[in-house]
């Protein structure tokens, strides 16, 4: 066999398995977000627009929050306390009785083999309400309280990480959306 099509059947046979593996799945493209009347449209994206002025945010000491606090933009600290509407993908953390506590809302699938992991500040940390049924991998539009007050946030025993966006969440629908092939 001549080397061309050696490397042929070798990129050929990759393929094959990069795709049985995921790696080629079709994902959700998430909609504009539409709000409820008395709610403000937030997208994921315009929360990440200003350099998160640390290093490593899932290890930051009390110096270093202040200065990320201090970097918010004037435009995002006005939504603290505000009723905001987000899209967004969930990954749900329970505690050991199975019991959702709480999820990230992120803007990808990013925490699987094909999708873009999202900056700490791209990323909403959501506390649900009472009835809240979340599943991993699902698109849905979330209503709620938010908060831009920066802290460390844990879910796990694993240690904290710079969160700073919470949403006290109010509401959450599963989204219908188109899937992306390419």
């Amino acid at each position: 066999m001549k080397k061309a099509a050696r490397i042929a059947l070798g990129l050929g046979i990759l393929a094959l398995f990069a795709a049985g593996a995921g790696f080629f799945r079709p994902r959700p493209v998430l909609p504009a977000v539409v709000a409820e009347a008395d709610a403000i449209p937030l997208v994921l994206a315009k929360l990440a627009e200003w350099k998160l002025p640390c290093a490593d945010p899932t290890n930051i000491d009390a110096k270093e929050v202040t200065a990320v606090a201090a970097a918010i933009p004037a435009e995002l600290k006005a939504l603290d306390g505000k009723r905001v509407t987000l899209n967004g993908f969930a990954y749900p953390f329970n505690d050991d009785s199975g019991k959702l506590i709480g999820f990230l809302l992120m803007p990808t699938q990013g925490l699987c083999c094909y999708g873009k992991v999202p900056a700490a500040h791209e990323v909403v940390c959501v506390f649900p309400g009472p009835a809240t049924d979340i599943q991993l991998d699902v698109p849905i539009q979330v209503t709620g309280v938010f908060s831009a007050e920066v802290k460390n946030t844990s879910f796990a025993d694993n240690g904290g990480c710079l969160m700073p966006w919470r949403l006290q969440c109010e509401k959450v629908s599963k989204l219908e959306v188109p899937v992306q092939t390419n």
